[in-house]
């Protein structure tokens, strides 16, 4: 099979080429937007006991929304937060905020609304205050995307606002996860291929590996978000893409280059090479990668969605 396979990629090997390259290059492109559609649930056993009790307080008492978003607010040099302008300033911009976003924003609690009775949310100095301000939705992907939606408008020119609580958090964690991925990939293959080139001694062979790894990932990505369509897919789930593709493409493709040009090395054609490239080498990354598939499923059986999106992603 793998002789036969070897042959038939040889003789039809542009078309082969410029399939593989259009897969890859359209799915990067569709998987561009993956960052978009991945959930930041999926820690839990959703048919655990301590969900359903959490479930079920959530139903009795309702869910728990104060600690959404914390804006803390400093007041301006000279001033505190009890000056009136400084005061209406703030009150004015969370009133319009609500009025712009209805079916985003449920409401707003705090200081500056009833500073007799919420006095605790004000510094002994008078100088800090904060605000919660609640979001709505049922679930975490969309009180998320909720406050992605509204977190600039509640920026206020000459006014020192910094937000606080459980979505900005998490909006800076998919969003630092997201841009150092993108910085990896930029720096790694660059590094990768001049690194190779020092091993190989040619520009050919010490690219080779390195392309194979962008387009690796480049068409793992729009795998994974055609699966989002269909199921959950954790934000852990795109460094995963980018370490297991770039790193087994550069290992896959070191076994392959190394044998090929031993083969060339020993007197044979190109055809024949590629032959017993694919026959030896070739034999070779296919069994290392059903290991590698095989090793991972066991995954599947856990019923945290994060460990599911880990498992599509390796594989």
């Amino acid at each position: 099979m793998f002789a036969w396979w070897g042959r038939t990629v040889y003789r039809y090997r542009f078309i082969v080429i410029a399939v593989m390259v259009a897969l890859c290059l359209g799915g990067g492109i569709y998987g561009a937007s993956l960052g978009k559609h991945v959930t930041q649930s999926g820690f839990y056993d959703e048919g655990s006991q301590s969900v359903h009790a959490s479930l079920l307080a959530d139903a009795a008492y309702g869910r728990d929304t104060s600690g959404h978003i914390i804006a803390i607010y400093t007041a301006p040099d000279g001033k505190t937060v009890d000056d009136p302008a400084f005061q209406k300033k703030i009150l004015d911009n969370l009133a319009a905020a609500e009025k712009d976003h209805p079916d985003k924003i449920l409401r707003s609690i705090g200081y500056f609304k009833s500073p007799e009775l919420l006095s605790n949310m004000a510094d002994a100095d008078k100088k800090h205050a904060f605000m919660s301000i609640q979001l709505k939705g049922n679930d975490d992907d969309t009180i998320l995307n909720n406050f992605k939606d509204v977190k600039n408008d509640f920026f206020i020119e000459g006014v020192n606002v910094k937000l606080a609580g459980l979505q900005p958090l998490a909006a800076e964690l998919t969003g630092t996860i997201g841009e150092d991925q993108q910085r990896a990939e930029v720096a790694a293959i660059p590094l990768v291929a001049v690194l190779l080139f020092f091993v190989f001694g040619g520009v050919v062979a010490a690219s080779l590996p390195a392309i194979i790894g962008g387009l690796s990932i480049m068409g793992a990505l729009g795998i994974m978000r055609l699966i989002a369509e269909f199921a959950p897919v954790h934000f852990f789930a795109q460094p995963v893409v980018t370490l297991i593709g770039l790193g087994i493409a550069i290992d896959y493709g070191l076994f392959i280059v190394s044998r090929f040009r031993e083969e060339i090395a020993e007197g044979y054609d190109t055809e024949t090479a590629v032959r017993r490239t694919v026959m030896t080498a070739g034999r070779t990354v296919i069994f290392s990668a059903v290991i590698i598939v095989a090793s991972s499923l066991p995954l599947l059986l856990f019923p945290q969605g994060f460990l599911k999106s880990i498992t599509y992603a390796i594989i």
